[in-house]
Formats: C-alpha cells, structure tokens, sequence
C-alpha cells in the first residue's frame, strides 16, 4: 500500500461545465481536490473517490459537481454492463414485439436485470417490470 504524500490537484472552476459554474460550488471550491472516500452503494466496499478522478469527472468529462461516485470500480462495471443488457433488451423489442412477447427466457433475463439496476443506483422502471411480469403471467 502507497503511504507517501499526494500531491495536491488544483481545481480550475474555470473548465467545469456552464452549470456548475453557476451553483454555489463555484463560490465556495477549495483550491485544491481532495480524496473522497465512500462506501459502495452495491457491494459495501470501501472505495476512495480520487482527487485525479475529480479533476477528470469535473473539469474533463464536465460532470456536474454535485455528482460524487457511488459504486467502487468491480460495481461501477458490473452496472455498465446490466444498463447494455437492458438496452439491447429495449432495441430487441422495439423490432420485435410480437415475437419477443413468446420468448419467455428473453423476458425472464429483462425481470433479472431490471431487478439488479436499482442495486446499483439507478431508477426502479416500475412500469416495465409490471408489463413483463404480466406477459409472463399470461405465457404460462
């Protein structure tokens, strides 16, 4: 484990985004970014929200500032990876309904994955799951 001192990042308010540079995070920025660390939403681990990752997230990226990491990297990955399951999913159904509708073992994976998402931070899609879940229902 590196125990030597890290060097400061400085923080260029300058280069966030057009709304951050509007909130109050503007006005009250330290100079320099700290580590920040946090406990993942999904697994518990305890992970650090870097300085470095900071600067890249706020200054790079243009994330907003309030926006803070929530999920440790295995976690962050693994979310990535339900959110494209899900939207090959949504495409597979925009094309096709009717034959995705009998597909029982597509429909089941969707309810799994759906399940997941909000384990990882993001939204319940409560209307999806009651619409799959009623297909299923009816499949049997």
């Amino acid at each position: 484990m590196n125990t030597a001192p890290r060097k400061p990042v400085p923080v260029d308010r300058e280069q966030w985004s057009e709304s951050s540079r509007r909130s109050l995070d503007y006005d009250f920025a330290p100079a320099f970014y700290e580590d920040k660390p946090f406990n993942c939403l999904a697994c518990g681990a305890k992970a650090t929200f870097t300085a470095e990752q900071q600067k890249r997230e706020y200054e790079v990226k243009k994330a907003f500032t309030w926006q803070q990491h929530i999920l440790c990297h295995p976690c962050f990955v693994k979310r990535h990876e339900l959110s494209g399951q899900n939207d090959a999913l949504l495409n597979r159904w925009s094309t096709e309904k009717l034959r995705m509708k009998q597909d029982t073992v597509a429909l089941n994976q969707w309810v799994e994955i759906l399940e997941l998402l909000p384990t990882y931070g993001m939204r319940k899609d409560t209307a999806r799951l009651r619409m799959l879940r009623k297909l299923l229902a009816n499949a049997v």
